[in-house]
């Protein structure tokens, strides 16, 4: 066996933790920049849809603290992004190896047809 098929999942780890990262920072840029305008309907709902990678952290807060008031505290502001990147990390990299598990089975030696001339 090749290199590739023992460190294969570090690398999608590696990535995945990439890819969160720089989903959850530019969530949490566009979110800021949407905040800091006028208000409308339009904003509103593109802060929704741009928010998706920081849901999960929101969720965790909101679990653990009880009231949407408390992201208002700086501190526990910061958790939400810190909760995020481990839930985003943890979601892609779960289907990326999910992903790879079938693609692997499918290509596996085990699967290839033997004929006997």
């Amino acid at each position: 066996m090749g290199r590739g098929a023992h460190d294969g999942w570090q690398q999608r780890l590696l990535w995945s933790c990439v890819l969160a990262a720089v989903a959850i920072l530019l969530s949490g840029l566009f979110v800021a920049l949407l905040g800091t305008g006028h208000p409308s309907r339009t904003a509103d709902a593109v802060s929704w849809v741009v928010a998706v990678p920081l849901l999960p952290g929101v969720g965790i807060v909101s679990v653990f603290w009880g009231s949407w008031q408390a992201f208002h505290q700086p501190r526990i502001l910061l958790l939400v992004p810190l909760f995020s990147f481990i839930a985003d990390v943890l979601l892609s990299f779960g289907i990326w190896e999910f992903i790879h598990g079938v693609r692997s089975r499918e290509l596996s030696a085990d699967n290839t047809l033997h004929i006997n001339r």
